[in-house]
């Protein structure tokens, strides 16, 4: 028995004998279990760092059922604020929580999920401030869930108990558009007000009728005051005409559903600014009112975007203006005495990247105090991956595990002589006539993503979902008049469908295509049905195979059940699902409005062509992700390869990260801790640079993470300098080292303890192409030797990589088969729809792969014993999530643990063109394309300065 299973077995025996005798565990039990067993004489030598961390995972995870499995950072500020639930729990009515508790199971949530939701909000609400507590304190939290996986429920639940606990005065702020807050205010009426509120203009009052928890006796006998309505945001004159007020003795407590506005913002403090009190310091507080802000989607709006809010010494600058939004919400929160602001978004990296210090004084507009920014200091609280959940991993696998095959690939909105007769460029105006080939019509990959929508709703009526909402999202500009124009293509095409099945006038055509998308090939929804069903046991890939016979009697009266609507401002529709209780069947076009918050209710086909270069915005924009009971297989993503490409490396970017966050928490580490680990990442596109706190200076590390060439040149001057740089390289390793050791079942060579400096030399020689985002080789050298200078990374292995291709290459009398890897773009095209994307691509003098690293490469250089410690690493972490299959090797990120810190990996790869760039081949050189594989370390690793110019910048912000 290896060291890391006895250690588990030992503290699971502890953790049993405390489990009999207290009846329950703590986090802090199995921390000091884990503690105690490593240093004791049986487990002999310790565990590494890394391994401790993954047996703490592990074991929180064995016993969620017993203590939870939110991760949380907690702050080191000094406000006086103690843990206070536990002690007031027993006497607290829980008269809110408990209705909203039965109207979740009313609506078919399942008991376990209700556990979780109830335990992860009783810890979120224990970390706010106590609202019964005198005196001034101010808390500021961030809640992290994924892309739709159930924060607004999360949330409703928190108000909930505010409520019960103590809270005053609840206001949520959803985001920018009033679709969002309109479907946000009745999720509010339905889940915690129990009624649905409208104003009556000829009366000028508030009008409420019983809806969803409301319907649930016995009814508590405090009613909570709302002054917001599915039609009307916060105005002033309602919420005098309703009579409500804030602050005092005996008040009821009064929620506000606002979105994210300037001058709502602004009315609404000046309308509970009319209720503060003077103070002794001479500012006015609202008092006897204890407030809860929750910020939905908090990294968009609420962030203070504005340049100059950092001086030159990197501090807090006293006299900068925040952006409107960021200096309202700051305003609100200073106005009252006791006040806690908590967060919630899937994507935080604009958010603990706020500057953590400083304040703002006075407003000089007003006279009020602009309190600290929004920076959540006191707590960061990251809600577990629910199982059933269909998020970033599980569409897109990450490099242990595959995806779910149904994504396709789009090749032809960029056809035709010019951009202006392409059906959409990816850089166009407001002014853009989408042209199929120059005609006014549909490509036929979105007119394929109709027929799978339409076979889609075909079976999802056969699955007993008739009654339920089925949505469609094509997602392909941000600018409203072409959306129009897109909109007009689609509803022709949905016409011509339906007068097709209808009178079956084109000779059985439409049908024979349907037929072949449900049966024929790999493709086909009959093939992907069980391949879903083999991936997993789990309830959630456990769907049908229906015959096409079954399909094809349902596929008319499906498609006269189809709507086609505009998501935008100004087209006067919405996505009324709650109008629709025989369920709505919808094909949504749109932009902004669908990229944020805003819910399509049984989401299936998803067209998506936008793109954007920031993480946080590109994965908000994912609305395919989320919860797809009894129908997750006929889901499909119609995306360009390279969207595809950009979500996948996102996903496994931000697995990582939450990995990561995992590792601090047990670690007991601050959310300012976690900030500097995200502004670190080697990835740099975490967000738009412009909500970055260092401006055009940012520090990065690479440690314990891999970087890889994926960019290539095509001009044939570059490629031969970088051959010469690792010709030479090989020259002097020969020379030093001898012909290296031949890798088992491989061609493939390799060198081990290489000195640091023929690496550097390397690393000096090579030059990247221009579209290299991730792979700086200056900065690679700066941060190798900085791990120099602290006796890491002195030693190295070097590969030499060898590939499946018939043509072979010598490198300093060692000869190996050049590496297969396929062009990025040119698939899945006839020949002259590839020559003419060839082409363009050639104008750019460039190229690019999806991976260059082989999975396996990673593992070379480590003993047996490090090849099985990373695969219980990764064993570990997959029996944690139970997402995908099991998996059988390491991951790249556990060998990087498992590797010696002073051991890095540099692998050379040379590239194969595969008889596509006669550019290339007429150099009679190979593509030299290289990966290093860091190690993690144990201390403190070093930083390395990346500049960002201000053309990037502007980008950024263009993006975003």
């Amino acid at each position: 028995m290896n060291n890391y299973d006895l250690a588990g077995n030992l503290a699971r025996a502890m953790l049993t004998q405390i489990q009999s005798s207290s009846g329950a565990l703590t986090p802090e039990d199995i921390e000091t279990a884990v503690d105690n067993v490593n240093n004791s004489q049986l487990v002999n030598p310790p565990l590494t760092e890394a391994a401790r961390a993954s047996l703490l995972q592990e074991l929180q995870s064995d016993y969620e059922t017993i203590i939870g499995v939110e991760r949380e950072l907690l702050g080191t500020d000094d406000d006086g604020w103690e843990p206070w639930l536990e002690s007031r729990k027993t006497s607290i009515d829980w008269a809110y929580s408990n209705r909203y508790i039965t109207h979740l199971s009313n609506n078919g949530f399942n008991e376990k999920v209700i556990e979780r939701l109830n335990r992860s909000t009783d810890r979120i609400i224990g970390l706010t401030g106590d609202p019964t507590k005198d005196g001034v304190w101010d808390r500021r939290g961030l809640v992290v869930g994924l892309v739709q996986s159930g924060k607004t429920a999360n949330y409703l639940s928190l108000v909930n108990k505010a409520i019960d606990t103590g809270y005053k005065v609840i206001i949520i702020l959803t985001g920018f558009t009033e679709s969002l807050r309109a479907q946000t205010q009745l999720r509010v009426q339905d889940g915690v007000l129990g009624r649905n509120v409208t104003y009556d203009k000829k009366a000028k009052k508030i009008v409420a009728t019983p809806c969803g928890v409301g319907q649930i006796p016995p009814k508590p006998e405090m009613f909570v005051d709302c002054s917001t309505t599915a039609s009307d945001d916060f105005k002033t004159s309602i919420a005098k005409n309703h009579g409500i007020s804030i602050g005092g003795k005996g008040t009821k407590p009064i929620i506000f559903v606002v979105k994210k506005n300037a001058s709502v913002l602004r009315n609404l403090l000046a309308w509970v600014h009319s209720y503060a009190s003077p103070a002794a310091d001479g500012t006015r507080y609202v008092g006897d009112a204890p407030l809860l802000v929750i910020d939905d989607e908090s990294d968009v709006g609420s962030v203070d975007t504005k340049k100059g809010n950092i001086d030159d010494f990197g501090d807090a600058d006293e006299d900068h203006d925040p952006t409107k939004i960021n200096k309202q919400i700051r305003k609100l929160l200073e106005l009252f005495n006791k006040s806690s602001y908590v967060g919630y978004t899937a994507t935080p990296f604009a958010n603990v990247l706020i500057h953590s210090e400083g304040k703002v004084g006075i407003d000089s507009d007003d006279d009020m105090r602009i309190g600290e920014d929004l920076f959540p200091r006191s707590f960061i609280v990251s809600l577990p991956t629910p199982s059933n959940h269909v998020g970033p991993t599980k569409i897109f696998g990450v490099s242990d595990s595959d995806g779910l095959p149904i994504i396709r690939t789009v090749v032809d909105v960029e056809l035709g002589d010019s951009k202006s007769n392409y059906w959409m460029p990816r850089s166009h105006k407001a002014s853009h006539f989408p042209r199929y080939k120059g005609q006014d019509r549909v490509p036929p990959s979105l007119r394929e993503a109709m027929h799978h929508f339409l076979l889609a709703c075909a079976a999802r009526n056969l699955r007993g979902d008739r009654a339920k909402h089925c949505s469609m999202l094509i997602h392909v500009t941000r600018f409203i008049d072409v959306q129009g124009r897109v909109y007009d293509q689609v509803e022709r095409e949905l016409k011509q469908i339906r007068d097709v099945l209808r009178d079956n006038s084109d000779g059985g055509a439409l049908l024979s295509e349907l037929k072949e998308i449900w049966t024929t090939d790999e493709s086909s929804f009959q093939s992907v049905t069980g391949k879903i069903r083999d991936m997993s046991p789990e309830a959630l890939y456990q769907n049908p195979v229906h015959s096409w016979r079954d399909i094809q009697t349902e596929l008319t009266r499906a498609a006269e059940s189809i709507a086609v609507r505009k998501i935008h401002g100004n087209s006067g529709q919405d996505l009324d699902y709650s109008n629709h209780k025989d369920g709505l069947k919808v094909i949504a076009i749109g932009g902004d409005k669908l990229s944020r918050g805003l819910t399509l209710e049984g989401l299936t086909v998803s067209y998506f062509l936008r793109a954007s270069k920031m993480y946080d915005t590109l994965m908000q924009m994912g609305r395919w992700f989320g919860y797809r009971p009894g129908y997750v297989d006929l889901c499909r993503l119609f995306t360009t390869q390279d969207m595809s490409e950009w979500f996948g490396h996102i996903a496994e970017a931000t697995e990582e990260l939450r990995d990561e966050f995992d590792r601090m928490a047990i670690q007991k580490r601050t959310p300012k801790d976690f900030g500097l680990r995200i502004l670190s990442h080697p990835t740099m596109l975490v967000t738009s640079q412009v909500k970055m706190r260092h401006g055009s200076s940012i520090q990065i590390t690479f440690n314990g993470d891999i970087s890889e060439t994926i960019d290539f040149h095509r001009n044939a001057e570059a490629v031969r300098h970088n051959y010469d740089a690792a010709h030479q390289l090989f020259e002097s390793i020969v020379s030093s080292y001898g012909v290296g050791i031949s890798r088992s079942l491989s061609k493939s060579k390799y060198w081990e303890d290489i000195e640091s400096d023929y690496v550097l030399k390397f690393l000096a020689d090579y030059a990247e192409h221009k579209a290299a985002k991730k792979v700086k080789p200056r900065l690679l050298h700066e941060y190798i030797r900085k791990e120099n200078g602290l006796e890491r990374l002195r030693k190295w292995t070097v590969v030499l990589a060898a590939g499946l291709a018939e043509e072979t290459h010598e490198f300093s009398g060692i000869s190996v088969p050049l590496v297969l890897r396929e062009w990025y773009l040119g698939r899945g095209l006839s020949e002259s729809e590839a020559d003419e994307q060839r082409n363009e691509l050639i104008k750019d003098d460039h190229y690019r792969i999806k991976r260059l690293v082989s999975p396996s490469d990673e593992a070379i250089g480590l003993t047996e014993n490090q090849k099985q410690e990373a695969l219980d690493l990764t064993l570990k972490r997959w029996r944690s999530k139970k997402e995908g299959k099991e998996p059988t090797t390491p991951s790249g990120m556990s060998l990087r643990q498992v590797r010696d810190e002073d051991n890095g990996l540099l692998m050379i790869y040379p590239l194969n063109t595969d008889g596509t760039d006669k550019q290339v081949e007429s150099t009679g050189l190979p593509t030299l394309g290289f990966a290093i594989s860091f190690p993690t370390v144990a201390g403190e690793p070093s930083k390395v300065t990346y500049m960002v110019n201000n053309i990037y910048q502007q980008e950024a912000q263009e993006d975003d």
